[in-house]
This record gives C-alpha cells, sequence and structure tokens, in this order.
C-alpha cells in the first residue's frame, strides 16, 4: 500500500516522500508512477526492492506551477507493469507566488509611507513652538 499522508512543500520546487508498504510475505521488486494535472513529476522510479513487512520511503523530486492542494496519483507496478497498488496523495503547496510577494510588498511600502506621513511629518511640524522675536531688555 501506500501512505496517504498529505505532503507540504514550501517552495515551487522540492523533493515528497512517498512511502510504500508491503504487508505481504513476498519480496517484491516495484517501480512508482506519479501523475497529477497541476504538478511536475518524474514519469517513473527506478525500480527498487521491498522487503515483506517493511516501509520504504522514496523522495521524489517535483515542482508545482501555483499554490493550493493537488493530488498526485501513486501507483506501485512491478517492472514488467502490473499494478501492485495504487492511491491519491495529496500535495500542499505553500510557496508564495512571485506576484503575489510583489503586491504585498509594494501595499506594505505604500501603507509606511501613507503612515509616515498622516502621523510622523506633519505632527513633528505642528509641535514645534512659534519663533517669537527676541526682545532686547531696556535699562541693563
Amino acid at each position: 500500500g501506500v501512505d496517504r499522508t498529505p505532503r507540504t512543500l514550501t517552495s515551487r520546487k522540492g523533493q515528497v516522500p512517498v512511502t510504500v508498504v508491503n504487508d505481504g510475505n513476498q519480496r517484491l521488486t516495484v517501480v512508482l508512477r506519479l501523475s497529477s494535472p497541476r504538478v511536475d513529476l518524474p514519469a517513473a522510479t527506478q525500480p527498487f526492492v521491498l522487503e515483506p513487512h517493511r516501509r520504504v520511503t522514496r523522495r521524489i523530486e517535483v515542482s508545482t506551477r501555483t499554490t493550493g492542494r493537488f493530488p498526485i496519483r501513486v501507483e506501485v507496478l512491478t517492472p514488467d507493469g502490473r499494478l501492485v497498488a495504487q492511491a491519491s496523495v495529496t500535495l500542499v503547496s505553500t510557496a508564495f507566488d512571485r506576484v503575489a510577494l510583489l503586491l504585498a510588498g509594494g501595499a506594505a511600502g505604500f501603507l509606511l509611507v501613507w503612515w509616515g506621513r498622516r502621523s510622523g511629518w506633519r505632527r513633528r511640524d505642528a509641535k514645534r513652538p512659534a519663533k517669537r522675536p527676541e526682545v532686547a531688555e531696556e535699562g541693563s
């Protein structure tokens, strides 16, 4: 079987762990085939051995085009293509889009300038005491 725990990717590209479990009594040589319409994935992994009653985790290089939650179909196959197991694993991509970062940075800059003009610069000018002309004392 395949561990269905959701996986999180914090950047556009990275490695996602896929864990395969052999609950049977026989040693298996398998490959993983992954597919998703919105995640870039390798076609298949290199063959690897699953010992009886063991778990094996493979780290798969992936990249996403956008942020969000994406299903990845994982198929466990024998090297000759027979299906052993399949499952859907959810990939949660939390990478910030460059456009979103640019908009957020621009908005923050605008707010800082606006706040500075409203509260800081004008009040400083208003709090300065007006200059009084100096009057010379008579009789000194």
